[in-house]
């Protein structure tokens, strides 16, 4: 891990806490442990592929391709022909982006393949401003967690509550006299972080429509830090204010063939055998593609129907 990106990090929320707090002592050394956690696991998560049933994990890097990704989802498409993008481009701007894809559509692999690109890679433009990313699983917030208490937990930003008589309290939480969401946005800018929040389809119910209004306050009020959301397609049945959409495209036989060439040393069987199965139109989701390869892989057959991937050992019949 950039050991000077961690001390950097953790200096500047001492400083930030000094500047909040008043007469607080506050140390980079320590939060450096808390982002230098936080970015380890990032680094670890983002590098390792794996779905139920796979013995072990895969480097995210050898298994996996960079998918063609279009500003314009289905739903919403004209009739003239948009040229597509790709993970890249995710980095390549100032703007925040709500990352569409169906079931298995690889929504969660590219947010994996962005982290790795902006942890092992230099920056491709000049517009790829961004220092290290902070990465939140939507799913594992508590129905009453904000998206700013998360952020402060993983950063190790410390917030309370703040009285305001005996018996009052101001709502919402605080650093000594600023709000946490101030706070927050604040870190974000001044650090150039990028925000990768995993599942907007997958946050509690009751927490929907506050987690999208935390969402929109976001990216209205960060002006040098970046916003990626992943989401099913079929979720986002409303607007959020401060994205643009980005969804990703079904997989065309040539990012068939370059999974497959990743996954076996000679491709053209499995190819060849996909072809002939009655599934093979479905087979443009990278989820489903890699069981397939996985199973091919371990058994040297594809399954007679689909619903047989799902249980592997089955023979044929």
């Amino acid at each position: 891990m950039n050991e000077l990106v961690v001390k950097a990090a953790g200096d500047l929320i001492s400083r930030l806490v000094k500047r909040f707090v008043k007469d607080t002592p506050a140390e980079e050394e320590h939060f450096s442990p808390k982002i230098d956690t936080h970015l380890r696991w990032a680094a670890n998560w983002s590098n390792r592929t794996q779905f139920m049933g796979m013995s072990k994990a895969e480097e995210t890097e050898k298994a996996t391709v960079a998918l063609r990704l279009t500003p314009e989802p289905r739903r919403f498409r004209g009739r003239l022909a948009t040229i597509d993008k790709s993970e890249t481009d995710l980095l390549a701007d100032s703007r925040n982006y709500i990352l569409l894809g169906d079931p298995g559509a690889g929504k969660t692999t590219t947010l994996k393949r962005v982290i790795q690109r902006l942890l092992l890679e230099d920056a491709a433009t000049e517009e790829d401003i961004y220092q290290f990313p902070i990465v939140i699983r939507l799913r594992l917030l508590d129905t009453d967690e904000t998206i700013y208490q998360a952020i402060a937990t993983t950063i190790g930003l410390p917030y309370h509550r703040r009285q305001k008589s005996e018996k009052e309290w101001y709502p919402g939480f605080w650093i000594g006299k600023t709000q946490l969401e101030s706070a927050i946005v604040e870190f974000l800018n001044v650090s150039r972080v990028i925000l990768l929040l995993d599942g907007l389809d997958e946050v509690h119910a009751v927490s929907n429509d506050r987690i999208r209004r935390e969402l929109s306050s976001l990216a209205l009020n960060g002006d040098n830090c970046k916003i990626v959301v992943s989401c099913r397609t079929g979720d986002y049945v409303s607007m959020i204010e401060g994205f643009d959409l980005m969804e990703i495209c079904p997989l065309d036989k040539g990012e068939i063939a370059a999974i497959a060439t990743a996954w076996l040393d000679d491709p053209q069987p499995f190819l060849t055998e996909l072809q002939a199965v009655p599934y093979s139109d479905i087979a443009d989701r990278p989820l489903l593609l890699t069981q397939l390869l996985y199973l091919y892989q371990r058994y040297e057959y594809l399954p007679d129907q689909p619903s047989q991937v799902y249980r592997p050992g089955r023979r044929r019949f």
